[in-house]
Parts: structure tokens; sequence; C-alpha cells
């Protein structure tokens, strides 16, 4: 699936991606991004496959 929808330059960003094993599973196929709720798991794995990483934020309590 992953060739097909890069022959037709589609996009392809799994959501809710969560466990390490999958991350760098889905990464190595070549996602053009992926969604997760643990942020700072997926910034490890993408550190790890000497990837760009965005800005990192704080979220701020009021």
């Amino acid at each position: 699936m992953m060739a097909e929808a890069q022959a037709v330059h589609m996009p392809v960003i799994p959501w809710t991606v969560n466990n390490r094993h999958e991350m760098n599973k889905l990464i190595s196929l070549g996602v053009a991004g992926l969604i997760s709720d643990h942020p700072a798991l997926l910034r490890e794995v993408m550190a790890e496959s000497n990837m760009p990483l965005p800005p990192a934020y704080v979220l701020k309590k009021y």
C-alpha cells in the first residue's frame, strides 16, 4: 500500500501510533508523518533515527 501511495504522491500519516515498535516500522516504510498520544516517545524514536525534530513545546497550566 505504501508503494502505491508514494507512486501517486499521496502522503500517508497514520493515527494513534503509540508504541516504539510500530513507530520504527512505519518510519522505515516512509510515512509522511505520525500522530501519537505519546509525543515524547515519538521524539525519542525520531532522534534515534537521526530525523530532524520539530520544536519542543511545554504546556502551561493556567
